[in-house]
Parts: C-alpha cells; sequence; structure tokens
C-alpha cells in the first residue's frame, strides 16, 4: 500500500470536462487572460461573498512581486515583514524584485506570524506586513491592525488557506491585498502553475491589471506603469472554474481526515498545530510535532512503510538565506522557528484518502513508538 499526500486523481468524469474545457480553450483561439479568465476572477469573488476585487495571475509567487513591487514603487529601502517559518516562495518573490525582508518568528502553537514580536520589528522602513495563513491555519489580520501604523499595507499570504475561515469570514479579505496559489497540490488546483490576488481598492486593481500585462492600458495603445508579464492563461481559468464546483466538499473532507487523524493518534507524544476556536482550518497540510531526537527516524520509518510523508519546512527562511556560520545567532533570534524546524513532518491528507488508509498510517506510527 502506498499512501500518496495533496494527491488529487483526475476521475473518468473529470477528464471528461477538463479535455472540454480545453476543446473549447482551442477553438476561441485566445489562451491569455480573456474569457476564461475574467469568469474566473469573477467567480472567486463570488465564492468569497465579497466585493474585494479578484485578478488571475500566472502564480502566487508572481502575484507577491506584482503587489510588493506596486507598493514599494522602486523605493528599495522598503522592508517587509514576513514569518520566519514560511515557504520559500513567499521570499524569493521579494528578493529577486531588489526588496528587504524582515524575519519574525512564529508561535509555537499556531505556527502563525508571533505578533508580538511584529511590534517590536517594524521601523520608518517598514511599508509592507505578509501574514503567512500556514497549513490553512488563519493569522489574525484584526490584531495585526491594531499594532500597526495605518499607511502600513497588509499582504495575506492565503496560498494555504483557500476558504479557510476566522470568525465565520474567509481568509484573505481583512488585509489590503491577498494573495493565493493554485499550484497542483493546493486544495484549489491548476493542472500547472497558477495563482491570484485578491484587492479591494479600485484604483488598485486597474494598477495592477496592468501591471500582470507589462503595464499596458487594458483598452488604449499606452502604459498605465511599469509591469511584467505574469497573466494567467486561458486554460488553467477553466480548470480552477470546474475545481471552484467541489472545493467546499475538498475542505470538509479534508477537515473530516484531520480529526480521525487526532482521534487515531490519540495518547501518543506527538503535537498538532493549534487551530484557534474561531478558526476553520481547509488543512492543506497535516502535521504532526514529535521530538527532535527521532523526528528523522519515525520520517524514515514512515517512507519505508511507503507512507508519503514530507517534512514542512526542514529550514526556516533565514537559515536559507544566511550563511552557516550565523546559525548560532540565527538561533537565538528565531527560536521557535527553528525548534518547528527539527520536530515537524506532514502527513497525507488527500482528500480522496479513506478512514483505512489513515488508520494504516496511525498503526505504523504506533508500531513506531511501540519499539523506541
Amino acid at each position: 500500500m502506498t499512501i500518496k499526500r495533496n494527491y488529487y486523481p483526475i476521475n473518468k468524469a473529470q477528464f471528461k470536462k477538463f479535455n472540454l474545457a480545453l476543446k473549447n480553450v482551442l477553438k476561441s483561439n485566445i489562451f491569455i487572460n480573456s474569457t476564461s479568465v475574467k469568469n474566473f476572477e469573477n467567480k472567486f469573488s463570488e465564492f468569497h461573498k465579497t466585493k474585494y476585487l479578484t485578478l488571475g495571475f500566472s502564480s502566487a509567487s508572481t502575484s507577491i512581486s506584482a503587489l510588493v513591487d506596486f507598493v514599494c514603487k522602486k523605493n528599495f529601502k522598503s522592508e517587509i515583514i514576513i514569518p520566519a517559518f514560511s515557504p520559500i516562495p513567499v521570499l524569493m518573490a521579494i528578493l529577486n524584485f531588489g526588496y528587504k525582508v524582515k524575519f519574525v518568528d512564529i508561535d509555537p502553537e499556531t505556527l502563525l506570524m508571533d505578533l508580538s514580536k511584529v511590534r517590536k520589528a517594524i521601523t520608518k522602513n517598514t511599508k509592507i506586513i505578509m501574514p503567512v495563513h500556514l497549513f490553512g491555519n488563519v493569522v489574525d489580520i484584526k490584531s495585526v491592525k491594531k499594532i500597526i501604523n495605518k499607511d502600513i499595507y497588509i499582504i495575506e499570504d492565503t496560498s494555504q488557506a483557500h476558504f479557510s475561515k476566522i470568525n465565520d469570514n474567509f481568509a484573505g479579505l481583512q488585509g489590503d491585498a491577498s494573495v493565493f496559489s493554485f499550484y497542483p497540490t493546493k486544495n484549489l488546483w491548476a493542472i500547472g502553475d497558477a495563482g491570484a490576488l485578491m484587492i479591494k481598492n479600485k484604483k488598485s486593481h486597474m494598477a495592477l491589471k496592468a501591471y500582470r500585462n507589462y503595464g499596458l492600458h487594458p483598452y488604449e495603445d499606452r502604459f498605465l506603469n511599469f509591469g511584467n508579464n505574469f497573466r494567467m492563461d486561458e486554460f488553467q481559468a477553466e480548470v480552477l472554474l470546474l475545481n471552484l464546483k467541489t472545493i467546499h466538499n475538498l475542505n470538509n473532507s479534508k477537515l473530516r481526515l484531520s480529526n480521525y487523524y487526532k482521534k487515531k493518534l490519540n495518547n501518543l507524544p506527538i503535537n498538532f498545530q493549534n487551530i484557534p476556536n474561531n478558526v476553520v482550518s481547509n488543512f492543506h497540510v497535516f502535521s504532526i510535532i514529535v521530538n527532535e531526537n527521532i523526528r528523522d527516524s519515525l520520517y524514515n520509518f514512515l517512507k519505508k512503510k511507503k507512507i508519503d510523508a514530507i517534512i514542512y519546512y526542514p529550514k526556516p527562511l533565514p537559515f536559507i538565506l544566511h550563511k552557516t556560520n550565523d546559525k548560532k545567532k540565527l538561533i537565538e533570534m528565531f527560536p521557535n522557528s527553528y525548534k518547528i524546524s527539527k520536530e515537524i513532518i506532514s502527513l497525507p491528507i488527500s482528500a480522496h484518502l479513506k478512514n483505512t488508509d489513515i488508520d494504516f498510517v496511525c498503526d505504523q506510527i504506533r508500531a513506531f513508538f511501540s519499539k523506541i
């Protein structure tokens, strides 16, 4: 038996629908940023029950780069605050455009940005704060707003939290803008790279719509501002439109499986990411936290049993960015991020999995602990 992670098998009915969508795009002879993208943008906002405007992008990374570049306007002294324990694309999307990143440590229980550290990290050069809704858990943006100046821009990285909720509101609707990834392993997935941003300011929406297409005016032959080629293609938009129809069922399946995991792993020396009572996670990733002395052994044991576990993330971002001789200082600065990186294992939680699959994974974990 092989238990795969973040895997969405395409059944015959889905294949038929995707095939038809591709044929329709081919017949249209328009492949970039046209009717299908517009339809997806409208539907994505509609599904969020919001007036926030959606813009399709080629990836979450390009969405971040566009927003950061647009907000900072080539002032390379600008600082963007992000959590130290985050996916590497968040970092690269900022650094590759020449802007400065400032890291803050995480809360060791929620694995989200420690807001008490954010207050201390703010300087006169702070332009953006980018909370990451990690693994489906959601940062309380209202609490972020209480500790920052109004002129600091909030970008919510919602790449892993499609339709997660906080206080009965969908994630990504409290800041100035939010970004989403539709990479094929995400809960809302494309067949290839794709992303989006949501923004509530109409003028900013217009400017960013131009930005993703070299800065060109959408209707006139002139430039509105600087820009890049960050457009979404029509086929990915069609796939996303189809997958939007099942996203809530998929999220509910993952939530059910996460609860089943917790029940089956009860009474073992294992901790889980703390999901606050006012949050409903989409459980893009389901992680366990174990003693660092056994983490690698357990991980290798699961791999031998053909359980497709993974370590998200083996290194906090500052440890990737800086030289190894800074390690002791970095551990002192980001103790929680470092500790979690040595203790965490992410288990398979694809929506197609059955209780019997989770039983197998949990039985193997119990077998491991019975031998140590």
